[in-house]
């Protein structure tokens, strides 16, 4: 979900980050600037990691992306491309 208006993305990341926290998400990026404000959420099972949650404020888009599947870490990488 990505939208250029903000105040509809706030809702979106406020949302996306309460759902986060509720599913017990642990947070692998976080990039904070006054700019731009990038999250990056997994889950997981054991060493698997089965949802990558990306919540996203930059440069006029706003909103939030979920890739769910079995995800090897290695993979991340190649899935999400965050410049800070």
């Amino acid at each position: 979900i990505m939208t250029e208006d903000k105040s509809l993305g706030d809702e979106i990341a406020v949302a996306t980050h309460a759902i986060a926290k509720e599913c017990n998400a642990s947070a692998l990026i976080s990039h904070n600037s006054t700019e731009d404000q990038i999250t990056v959420y997994t889950l997981g099972e054991g060493d698997k990691i089965t949802n990558i949650i990306l919540v996203i404020s930059t440069e006029g888009q706003y909103g939030a992306s979920v890739i769910t599947g079995e995800i090897a870490a290695e993979d991340i990488g190649e899935l999400i491309h965050v410049q800070m």
